[in-house]
């Protein structure tokens, strides 16, 4: 009688395969006290610099090294290339378009509403509205 075989290769039934580990991972908190990736690169620019700045060529420095200062400097700027669209929202983003009003198209009943309106919202800012004077 041929003897059975015990392992027969492949992972052992019921563990997860990629995507169910891959699913996991992404469902899993990171650990207390971890540094998310953002984080280690601020941190990483910031000691880039603090590098650069040791060799940094000047009269008094006795550690002056030019391509060491010219590396450590290129480094951080690129990690800090890398960090900046995590920090800061991209300008070209942002639109400001300008409508102007032309307040010569309102009836008198809609130009007098438009003021009162004004005047309430100033007034609820603590804006005088320039009915009060003020003391100097």
């Amino acid at each position: 009688m041929p003897e059975t075989i015990k392992n027969k290769g492949g992972r052992p039934k019921g563990s997860k395969g990629k995507r169910g580990l891959l699913k996991a991972a992404a469902t899993t908190p990171p650990p207390p006290g971890a540094m998310r990736a953002v984080e280690i690169m601020r941190k990483a620019a910031h000691n880039l610099m603090a590098l650069a700045g040791r060799y940094q060529p000047t009269e008094k420095n006795s550690l002056a090294n030019e391509a060491k200062f010219v590396d450590y400097l290129g480094r951080a700027v690129d990690v800090a290339g890398r960090l900046a669209p995590y920090e800061d929202a991209r300008k070209s983003s942002i639109s400001i378009e300008e409508h102007p009003l032309d307040l010569s198209q309102l009836t008198d009943a809609q130009f007098s509403s438009l003021e009162a309106i004004y005047r309430a919202a100033s007034l609820a800012r603590g804006d005088g509205g320039g009915e009060a004077s003020t003391k100097h």
